[in-house]
């Protein structure tokens, strides 16, 4: 694998997300075994400094500016090849790690990719191949896989952020890039959860095209988790996470503020629920709006934390809120539903029923008169979703 030139291409390329924390960690990981690595992306003013920067994708907006520019992207027009073709050309790479590049890139760069001759892998961050609107949740929060079999249900649902005109741009972007061609040019799809991989072959992925491969802590965060010790007095509740109604957080406030406990919640994170959240439970003491924060800090918050929760109500993929508690030792109740599932045990924490009344505030209660050894837990997962495992199974698919 030394030498082996491996660029990775993700629409941003800052911590915005869980997809971009993974492309740019992976560059890193790879990196360190002696692989020549570059980044590509959409120009955007956030954009950690790239070498190959002057050849990014001009950046669109899907909010402001030229709705024209922003289609024209979404079918793979305008100046998104002679970009990337640029990107090609300088870089000359054996393989290209594509990671979430719908809409503000365009999969038409994977056909590209083939055509340069060069490997092309693709890690699935979320299920966009599958649902226009990608996290396959309906407008009412409810689990929804309508569009497998008629996608014209995006439209008919109103399900790209209520909006007729978006949800059409989101079904006329599946109809050009259906799963069929992209199978096509796609020599690898990294799924990391198994609930994942089933989803992906129910879509006609053929199942010999896909490796299951977890996500990994995010190497700072890693050496930081390390290098603090378990058995740190511990108390609390954190989420940490976006603020959106598909995750949850609006149902863990609303269960959390009902509790006569009145458990202290630490809610780290943004996102379109934010100003909604914090006017509306501004007023208790027990709920406290911490925001973005620093690896140092999240790891901080996370190993002096009880339990993390993880309310989700769409299928969460492979949570990354999840793989950096258990790593520090705590354990976590989760939502049972996607592949949060595949990362709870009886002996890190508890699932329930997103969907069933009350189920959260009992699960929650039940959480805190239990005890774990976080020792073991922290020292399970440090192994288990350690950088060097997975870098071990990426290393024999790029």
């Amino acid at each position: 694998m030394t030498g082996k030139r491996v660029l990775i291409v993700n629409k941003f390329l800052y911590p915005r997300g869980g997809d971009c924390i993974v492309a740019l960690s992976t560059a890193d990981l790879l990196r360190r075994q002696g692989c020549e690595v570059a980044l590509w992306g959409m120009d955007y003013p956030d954009n950690l400094p790239q070498p190959l920067d002057d050849t990014f994708a001009t950046q669109v907006s899907f909010t402001t500016g030229s709705r024209i520019a922003a289609m024209k992207r979404i079918m793979g027009f305008g100046d998104i090849r002679a970009s990337f073709a640029a990107a090609l050309r300088r870089f000359r790479p054996d393989t290209v790690h594509f990671h979430n590049i719908h809409s503000y890139l365009s999969p038409a760069i994977v056909g590209m990719a083939k055509r340069f001759g060069a490997r092309t892998v693709w890690t699935m961050h979320d299920y966009k191949l599958l649902c226009p609107a990608y996290i396959c949740t309906d407008p009412d929060g409810r689990p929804c896989t309508a569009c497998f079999d008629h996608p014209w249900s995006v439209v008919s649902k109103r399900c790209m952020k209520g909006s007729l005109a978006a949800s059409l741009m989101g079904w006329a972007e599946a109809r050009r890039w259906p799963v069929s061609g992209l199978c096509r040019v796609t020599d690898m799809f990294v799924s990391p959860s198994a609930f994942m991989t089933s989803m992906l072959v129910t879509s006609g992925v053929p199942y010999s095209r896909i490796t299951t491969i977890c996500n990994a802590l995010d190497p700072v965060k890693e050496a930081l988790l390390r290098s603090m010790p378990a058995d740190t007095p511990r108390s609390g509740l954190i989420y940490t996470g976006r603020l959106s109604r598909e995750k949850g957080i609006d149902k863990l406030l609303e269960a959390v503020v009902s509790m006569p406990e009145k458990p202290l919640l630490s809610v780290y994170g943004d996102g379109p629920l934010a100003e909604e959240m914090h006017a509306r439970y501004a007023s208790h003491a027990n709920i406290r709006f911490m925001g973005h924060a620093d690896a140092a800090t999240i790891t901080d918050a996370l190993a002096s934390a009880k339990m993390l929760v993880c309310p989700s109500m769409c299928y969460d993929n492979n949570p990354l809120s999840v793989i950096e508690a258990l790593s520090a030792g705590t354990p976590v109740l989760g939502a049972e539903i996607g592949g949060i599932t595949e990362l709870i045990t009886h002996t890190n924490g508890m699932l329930y029923d997103p969907h069933a009344p009350g189920a959260l505030v009992a699960a929650m209660r039940g959480m805190m008169i239990r005890t774990f050894d976080n020792a073991a837990i922290k020292a399970e997962s440090l192994d288990r979703f350690s950088t060097d495992t997975h870098l071990s199974k990426l290393l024999q698919i790029l």
